[in-house]
């Protein structure tokens, strides 16, 4: 009796346990289930001012229009909504164009550009370039890519228009505002060989290096032109990074490690605040150290600016910089259309944004006339304000070289 009594206990535990998860499971199941019900809704709600829109447009808009163009510009106005000047929407054959182009500093018509309100403004034009020889120069703006207005383009689409393959052909409307003419130039592109960082030691054992962008390469060179300038007696260092667009972190990193000790250099965070950390190792250069930028240095070079003088190695001189403070991905979408969307902000090593301070604040702050900034980079370092001002500051505690360790030299070979 006992032992049936016992049987029929389990069996009872079993059925009430099975019951209990039958309930649970349908409880979590209908939870989720009414959780993306409200979430649908939600979405549907914020559709109907768009459907209702549309069908209005549809139905009694006397004019004529064009549906993909409609839903382009709808698509391109919510993005723009956001306020950030780094993230848009890009159609099909835009973003196309800009997924599918090489990116390499080194091909295109040789020019270095920052974004202007007429167009693409140029504020280098590299030695044996087709521009060069075309007899573009620093300061004109491009405002027409092969008779499209480059004021109606996305800006990185502008200047992958620009750019492009070797051996093609590109026509250029030119605005000169020296000469307030516009001018018009066919070219060729071309493999353009433009080392992306130069150095050079001035008397006085003070280094200028001057870093062009942080793409491709420039880590590599960059290493070089330390080592170069370290054996070569070089007590102090100017870096230049006026008009350097940015680049790649992947770059940006070897590079500012070979300078710094051990510690944070960059953290990226994420949308749901999940923190992305690079850090550096305990070797580095030790000398005094400046870094000349302006209000085209941007994104990497601002926080390779950042870097050395959060940790006490270098003084900023010049002009404030652009502010950049989030990194960006290429999203596609199902009808070839896509969306360049800010997705990561970074901080510096002491967790300052960038973007949320409107860029880097000089130490030493050094404003130039129109014809002095038509010039940088074509005189010499000491007849330049801003370089010669970040070499006296420079040379005031001038000190012994030291390779902390020892690393860096040693990587580099």
């Amino acid at each position: 009796m006992n032992r049936k009594l016992d049987i029929g206990a389990v069996l009872a535990l079993m059925v009430c346990t099975a019951a209990i998860t039958f309930v649970m499971t349908q409880w979590v199941v209908t939870n989720q289930y009414n959780e993306e019900l409200v979430d649908s809704y939600r979405q549907l709600s914020e559709l109907v001012k768009f459907i209702e829109a549309k069908n209005h447009i549809e139905n009694l808009f006397v004019g004529s229009w064009d549906e993909e163009k409609l839903l382009d510009g709808a698509t391109r106005g919510m993005v723009e909504s956001l306020g950030d000047r780094w993230s848009m929407y890009l159609n099909a054959e835009d973003f196309q164009y800009l997924s599918s182009s090489d990116n390499s500093p080194y091909v295109g018509i040789g020019v270095m550009t920052v974004r202007h309100e007429m167009g693409i403004k140029i504020i280098e034009v590299y030695a044996g370039s087709p521009a060069e020889k075309a007899g573009i120069k620093p300061q004109d703006i491009i405002v027409g890519v092969d008779g499209g207005e480059v004021i109606s383009m996305d800006y990185p689409v502008a200047v992958e228009r620009v750019g492009g393959a070797a051996n093609t052909k590109v026509t250029l409307d030119v605005f000169r505002p020296s000469t307030l003419e516009t001018l018009q130039y066919e070219l060729t592109r071309s493999s353009v060989h433009a080392q992306a960082v130069t150095a050079e030691l001035l008397d006085g054992d003070i280094g200028v290096v001057r870093i062009k962008h942080f793409d491709t390469g420039a880590d590599i060179d960059f290493a070089e032109c330390i080592i170069n300038l370290v054996e070569a007696g070089a007590k102090g260092i100017v870096f230049d990074v006026r008009g350097n667009p940015g680049g790649k972190l992947d770059v940006m990193l070897p590079m500012l490690d070979m300078l710094l000790p051990e510690g944070k250099l960059i953290t990226l965070e994420n949308k749901a605040g999940e923190p992305t950390v690079y850090t550096s190792d305990a070797d580095e250069v030790r000398m005094p150290m400046a870094v000349v930028m302006n209000e085209y240095s941007c994104s990497a070079a601002e926080f390779f600016a950042a870097a050395l003088k959060e940790y006490d190695k270098a003084v900023l001189v010049g002009r404030q910089t652009t502010g950049k403070g989030y990194s960006q991905v290429n999203i596609p979408l199902r009808d070839g259309s896509g969306l360049v969307l800010s997705t990561s902000e970074y901080f510096t090593p002491k967790g300052r944004s960038l973007a949320a301070e409107g860029g880097l604040t000089p130490d030493y702050p050094v404003d130039l006339t129109a014809e002095q900034s038509a010039a940088i980079h074509t005189v010499p370092h000491m007849e330049d304000p801003q370089i010669a001002r970040a070499v006296q500051v420079v040379s005031w505690s001038l000190t012994p070289v030291v390779f902390d360790g020892g690393g860096a030299a040693d990587d580099a070979a």
